[in-house]
């Protein structure tokens, strides 16, 4: 009897990790603890994007988002100014703020910002759970669904993002859920999913203007759909409009009032001094897009008294989408090692999706709406990224923070290319294989050298 029952209780827990579902959760819980972790390691001003210092009293305007944060906490209103980073959104300073009165009782800002780091690994997380719910919603229940939540449960840029203190890392979560939320709206178009749609669109735009972008792809989706149904269009004109009332609200009240009262444009963007060390406007076009430099391609950090060395888009791209602009502490020459293949495992990877890509654009198979949701979104998404580099040519503006959503959008056209085309098994396996790899280095080394 005992016997039995132990073969019974196997057989359970191998039917269990057979379950592609099953190993999916696995997978989370563990890039959640994994995410815990290296955020318990790094200090908050490890990564100093835009950070800026703790001013004494709040009566300065100092540059950086941590005055920004301590300014709203001390003088409960927003600052009389656009310069520096004040021209921001207040949403996740006002959260900031408010991380910082909860700890007021300590009057301990070391603790309080440590705290806001935990809390923006925790909006990583949240995106990182809202991507496995889109692909898991668009792709079959196998083994693809591992490989793609894998994918991006242990991606480096939402170790990198969630432990920065900016607002990166919201205005990332607001447009992973616009889009699971417009999935939704496309199974059951009902007014609660296309206000959730509203909200997450508002909300990120009230985080960082850039939050926009997402926008015209689920506007797509819309407009598709209501063709598809134009017997119903009433119905649908009642969703739209109670969707302009929530979204443009919010995502336009804070450009209103900085136009009205500053007269600057809705897309204004703190310009750098050419005279930066980072000003990279002076290369070449063939510099900017051609073939990356070999100090990109065997590098994981940036030399900044080298601009020519990192001035390739592409290069930069690949290189902060794992390293962020130099995060970890490789000292030693097998840690170099590990990170030259990763990096290099990564660009064969990115290569291979967007290639994936273009076969869903192109595919037949491939439902109308996510073509406009996953492809042309990142189509949109990443062009965007580009123009911003030429508009604002420095080595800080090519960064991957700013399009984390796109990993999202990969793992997206990696499922629906697999659920159409599952009897490519060559390619399938060489992308589990890539990701198996990219994962478990990315892993070790934000563990092991962690700032």
């Amino acid at each position: 009897m005992q016997m039995k029952t132990k073969h019974i209780s196997q057989s359970s827990i191998m039917n269990r990790f057979g379950n592609p579902e099953y190993c999916c959760r696995i997978i989370l819980i563990l890039g959640l603890i994994l995410k815990i972790l290296y955020v318990a390691q790094v200090k908050y001003d490890y990564s100093p994007h835009d950070l800026g210092t703790i001013i004494s009293d709040g009566s300065a305007l100092n540059y950086g988002h941590l005055p920004y944060i301590q300014y709203l906490y001390l003088h409960r209103s927003i600052p009389d100014t656009y310069s520096g980073t004040f021209y921001h959104p207040p949403l996740f300073h006002i959260i900031g703020a408010i991380v910082l009165a909860v700890h007021h009782v300590t009057d301990n800002y070391d603790v309080a910002l440590e705290s806001l780091q935990m809390l923006n690994m925790l909006f990583a997380s949240v995106g990182v759970l809202y991507g496995y719910r889109i692909i898991k919603k668009i792709g079959k229940n196998d083994w693809s669904l591992v490989v793609g939540t894998a994918f991006l449960s242990f991606c480096p840029a939402f170790y990198i993002i969630g432990a920065e203190v900016n607002n990166d890392c919201l205005v990332t979560m607001f447009m992973i859920m616009a889009l699971y939320y417009t999935l939704c709206w496309r199974e059951k178009q009902n007014i609660f999913n296309i206000l959730k749609i509203a909200l997450c669109i508002g909300l990120g735009m009230l985080t960082k203007t850039s939050g926009a972008l997402i926008s015209f792809a689920v506007g797509g989706v819309f407009l598709y759909t209501l063709i598809e149904n134009w017997k119903e269009w009433r119905r649908f004109f009642k969703q739209f409009v109670l969707f302009g009332m929530v979204c443009v609200p919010l995502g336009l009240v804070w450009n209103i009032y900085r136009c009205m009262k500053y007269h600057i444009p809705f897309n204004y963007i703190l310009k750098l001094s050419l005279d930066s060390n980072q000003y990279v406007g002076d290369f070449s076009l063939w510099s900017r897009i051609g073939i990356p430099s070999a100090s990109q391609l065997t590098s994981c950090s940036i030399d900044w008294k080298r601009p020519a060395k990192f001035c390739n888009i592409w290069g930069q791209t690949f290189l902060t989408m794992n390293y962020d602009e130099g995060i970890l502490k490789i000292d030693d020459q097998m840690g170099k090692v590990l990170a030259v293949v990763l990096l290099w495992v990564s660009i064969f990877l990115s290569i291979l999706f967007f290639c994936i890509l273009l076969r869903v654009i192109f595919s037949q198979k491939t439902e109308l709406s996510y073509k406009i949701l996953f492809p042309i979104n990142f189509l949109i998404i990443y062009g965007h990224f580009i123009k911003f580099s030429f508009d604002y040519p420095h080595i800080c503006t090519m960064n991957f923070r700013y399009i984390v959503v796109v990993q999202i959008l990969l793992s997206g056209v990696y499922v629906l290319y697999h659920k159409n085309h599952s009897a490519v098994h060559f390619v399938n396996r060489c992308i589990g294989f890539c990701v198996a790899v990219q994962r478990i280095l990315s892993t070790y080394l934000y563990l092991i050298y962690a700032v």
